[in-house]
C-alpha cells in the first residue's frame, strides 16, 4: 500500500543518510591523511566524529528498512 510505497522511495531517495555516507567518506579520508602525517591528535578528533556518524547512519538504515 501507501505506507510501502512511502517506505521504497525513502529507501532510495533518502538525502539524509546519502549525506552521512558523504560524511563518513569524507570523514575517514581526513583520519587516515591526519594519522599518515603522524597527527594523532586530529586523527583521534575524526575518528570520533566517524564513530558519530557510522552511529546515525545506523539509525538512519534501521529507520526505514
Amino acid at each position: 500500500g501507501k505506507y510501502n510505497e512511502w517506505k521504497i522511495k525513502w529507501q532510495n531517495e533518502c538525502l539524509p543518510l546519502k549525506d552521512v555516507e558523504y560524511w563518513i567518506k569524507d570523514t575517514k579520508e581526513i583520519a587516515d591523511l591526519a594519522d599518515d602525517e603522524g597527527d594523532k591528535i586530529t586523527s583521534d578528533i575524526f575518528n570520533g566524529y566517524l564513530k558519530e556518524y557510522q552511529k546515525l547512519e545506523w539509525m538512519l538504515k534501521s529507520y526505514v528498512e
